[in-house]
Formats: structure tokens, sequence, C-alpha cells
């Protein structure tokens, strides 16, 4: 399992452009390729100023909330490989 702690568009005119998606999306990439089974991260709910990203990015790319606790900033977790069966 890997814990990201950030995923951070500092320029706010950048942000919404598709950024994070795209970084998220090559990071889970890599940690697929690397054997990896799961990624978490805590989220920020409502608020996207947070090092990690806004709970909704994470929630469309298929994390799911694992534990909310803390219900401003839940963590979430991203499935990378399939338990094998058998």
């Amino acid at each position: 399992m890997v814990l990201l702690t950030s995923l951070f568009i500092a320029d706010i005119g950048a942000r919404g452009q598709g950024f994070g998606r795209r970084l998220l999306e090559e990071v889970i990439e890599d940690l697929k390729m690397r054997g990896f089974k799961a990624l978490e991260t805590f989220a920020r709910r409502g608020n996207a100023n947070n090092p990690s990203g806004l709970m909704q990015l994470y929630l469309r790319m298929d994390f799911y909330v694992k534990n909310d606790m803390n219900p401003e900033f839940p963590l979430m977790r991203f499935e990378l490989a399939a338990e094998k069966v058998g």
C-alpha cells in the first residue's frame, strides 16, 4: 500500500484544467506496474486547499472512503490490483 501525501496544483488558475486527474492517472499506472496493491490518501471535503486534493477528484477516479472518522479529511482508497482467487 502507498500513501499519497501530496497532489496539489499550486497555481489557482491551473486548477480545474485536468492536471490533477492526469497526474493521478500517471501515479496509478506507475504503482500498478510496480506491483503495489492499493493507494490511499487523505482528501478534503468541499475545499481544494489541501495538499492531497479535493475529495470529488478521488471519487471520480473510483477511490472509495475507507475511513471517515474525520469528516473533513476522510481516508480514501483505490485498489490497484484485484485479489487473485485460488
